[in-house]
C-alpha cells in the first residue's frame, strides 16, 4: 500500500480545486471568442478529411493483419495496405486527439483518446463508431465509487480484489463527483484487447475501464489497483498471460489472471514510465520512460536491472521486430535497437530530431514511426 497521510490527501484535494478554478478561468477568458464564432463539439463533430493527415501529429501505430493503422490529433485515423508507402484516411465520428489503437484481429479494433473517447471498427479500420465518451465515463466511475463506498460503509462489499481502504474510497468518490461537474476532461491513454470481446483501457487520473462484450458496455475497475490518488496510467503491456500497467511516478501493476486481480510491483524508478514491452520468447520485460530510463526484468517484474544508454532523452514507444529484437523510440529522433539478449542497445539519432511516440515493423524490412510530423518509413537498423 502507498503511504497515505492527511497532508497528502489535503494536498491532492487542493490541487484538484486549483485545477477546476484554472479551467473556469480559461472558459471565462475564452467567452468573447466563443461568442464570436460557432465552436463544434469535438465529441460529435466528425474528423475532417484532409490530404495533410499523413503529416499531422500521430501518436500510435499498430498492425491489423496485413494492414497498418495509425491514430493522432483531430480524430485522424490512417490505414495503409502497402507497408506504409501510402496512406488513406478513415471515417471517424469525433474530432478529438486519439492516443492509442489496438487490433486483436484483422477486422476488429479499438482506439481511445482525449475526452474519454473509445472508438470501434469492424472493417479493419476504414470506418469507426463511438462506443463511449467522457460524459459516460464520468458517470460509470461515479456509480462505481458510490457503490463501493456504500458497500464498504455497510461492511458488506466482500470484494477481495479491492486494493484500497475505506478512507481511499471516500476520497475517490469525492473525486468522481468533482469530475462529474468538470465534464469530459480526462483522456484515455492506452487500450489493449485480448480478443474481440475482452479489453482494457487506461488513462489519466487513474482511469481504468474493462469490457467483456466487445465494448457494448464498459465497467470501471476503480479500486482494483492500489492507486488511491489517481496517478496517470500510461500503458498496458501483455506478456504471455501476464498484464503490466506502467504509469506516473514509477507506478507498475501486474496481473497474472487476465486482469481479474492486480498487484503493485516494486518500482526501480520514481519518475514516470510511458511504456512496457514484453518478449515472451526471450523471457524479458522492459519498462521505459522519462530521461532515458530503461529497465529489464527476466522474472516478469519481480526484480529489475537498469540498462545504461548513451542518451537521456525520453522514451515513449517500443516494438518487437519479427526476429525478436526489441526496438524503442523517443524524443529527438531517438531509435534504440536491442541485442538478442536484451542487455545492450545501439543508439541512432535521426537527423530530423523529431519526437516519435510509437513504432512498428513492416513486412518488407522497414520501420514505421509516428509522432511529430506524422508518419516516417525508414529501413530497419541492424541490431547488435
Amino acid at each position: 500500500m502507498m503511504l497515505k497521510s492527511p497532508f497528502c490527501r489535503s494536498r491532492c484535494t487542493l490541487w484538484h480545486a486549483l485545477r477546476l478554478a484554472h479551467l473556469a478561468l480559461c472558459c471565462l477568458l475564452a467567452a468573447p471568442h466563443a461568442m464570436a464564432q460557432s465552436i463544434e463539439d469535438p465529441l460529435v463533430a466528425a474528423a475532417m478529411p484532409s490530404s495533410l493527415t499523413e503529416h499531422s501529429l500521430l501518436l500510435d501505430v499498430t498492425r491489423a493483419g496485413e494492414r497498418l493503422i495509425a491514430v493522432g490529433e483531430r480524430g485522424h485515423i490512417l490505414y495503409s495496405d502497402d507497408e506504409g508507402k501510402s496512406w488513406h484516411q478513415a471515417l471517424v465520428p469525433v474530432r478529438v486527439t486519439l492516443t492509442a489503437v489496438d487490433f486483436p484481429t484483422p477486422r476488429h479494433g479499438w482506439a481511445v483518446g482525449h475526452e474519454g473517447v473509445i472508438l470501434h471498427s469492424e472493417d479493419g479500420g476504414e470506418s469507426w463508431t463511438k462506443q463511449l465518451d467522457g460524459h459516460e465515463v464520468n458517470r460509470i466511475v461515479n456509480e462505481r465509487a458510490r457503490s463501493l463506498l456504500d458497500a464498504a460503509e455497510a461492511q458488506a462489499h466482500g470484494d477481495e480484489r479491492l486494493a484500497v481502504s475505506l478512507d481511499d474510497l471516500v476520497f475517490l468518490y469525492e473525486e468522481s463527483e468533482a469530475f462529474l461537474d468538470e465534464g469530459p476532461s480526462r483522456p484515455l491513454l492506452d487500450v489493449s484487447f485480448h480478443d474481440e470481446r475482452t479489453g482494457l483501457a487506461v488513462g489519466a487520473f487513474g482511469l481504468f475501464l474493462e469490457t467483456r462484450d466487445g465494448g457494448n458496455t464498459w465497467q470501471s475497475l476503480l479500486g482494483h489497483l492500489d492507486n488511491p490518488y489517481g496517478l496517470h496510467l500510461n500503458h498496458i503491456a501483455r506478456f504471455d498471460d501476464t498484464l503490466i500497467i506502467a504509469g506516473e511516478a514509477g507506478s507498475l501493476f501486474r496481473s497474472w489472471d487476465g486482469g481479474a486481480h492486480w498487484e503493485t510491483l516494486s518500482s526501480p524508478y520514481e519518475g514516470s514510465f510511458f511504456g512496457a514491452l514484453g518478449d515472451p520468447e526471450g523471457g524479458q520485460l522492459f519498462v521505459f520512460g522519462l530521461r532515458g530510463h530503461l529497465y529489464r526484468s527476466v522474472d516478469k517484474g519481480d526484480s529489475w536491472e537498469p540498462i545504461r544508454l548513451d542518451t537521456d532523452t525520453t522514451l515513449t514507444g517500443a516494438t518487437l521486430l519479427a526476429d525478436g529484437t526489441p526496438l524503442l523510440v523517443g524524443y529527438g529522433g531517438t531509435i534504440l535497437t536491442g541485442s538478442p539478449a536484451g542487455n545492450g542497445f545501439t543508439l541512432q539519432m535521426l537527423a530530423d530530431r523529431r519526437a516519435y511516440s510509437a513504432v512498428t515493423g513492416s513486412n518488407d524490412g522497414h520501420l514505421i514511426l509516428v509522432g511529430q510530423g506524422g508518419v516516417r518509413r525508414i529501413p530497419q537498423p541492424a541490431s547488435l
